[in-house]
């Protein structure tokens, strides 16, 4: 049996520091393109705020058509800048982990280790020849989906 800190392998191995560089880069990418948004809007208010007297009736029904539709598309922005970092996040957790599990069963065959516990799960890894979750599929397939008793 082996235990390992998955927080400290993912910190300090140069793939987890790739990763984190990539969400980093979007992050500051999407921040300071948040930032020009919001810049861009707040002109347009400030127009709107300082010649509200100086404009036509026209004109300013049109800055501020303007201004509400930039303001839900920024809303709207945020969200999707949002959704893209999760995503990406997700996508790298992912691709860290599948590395993270060829590379752990090497080092636990190398080691001649059947069990490999973590930090922040408890078993977090194990042989392959002990694994019995693809027979315990098959057991329970072949009682069936039924309810269970009552």
């Amino acid at each position: 049996m082996a235990f390992v800190n998955i927080q400290a392998v993912a910190s300090g191995s140069l793939a987890g520091k790739a990763a984190d560089q990539r969400i980093q880069a979007l992050e500051q990418s999407k921040r300071l393109e948040l930032e020009a948004r919001q810049k861009a809007l707040e002109a347009k208010q400030q127009q709107l705020a300082g010649g509200a007297n100086l404009l036509a009736d026209a004109a300013r029904v049109q800055l501020q058509i303007e201004i509400d539709r930039d303001t839900r598309n920024l809303s709207r922005w945020q969200e999707d800048a949002q959704q893209e970092l999760e995503g990406l996040s997700e996508q790298l957790k992912a691709e860290f982990f599948a590395r993270l599990q060829a590379v752990t069963e090497r080092v636990m065959k190398e080691k001649k280790i059947d069990f490999l516990f973590s930090e922040q799960s408890g078993l977090g890894w194990h042989a392959s020849d002990v694994d019995l979750t693809q027979e315990l599929i098959r057991a329970l397939d072949a009682v069936g989906v039924e309810s269970p008793a009552r």
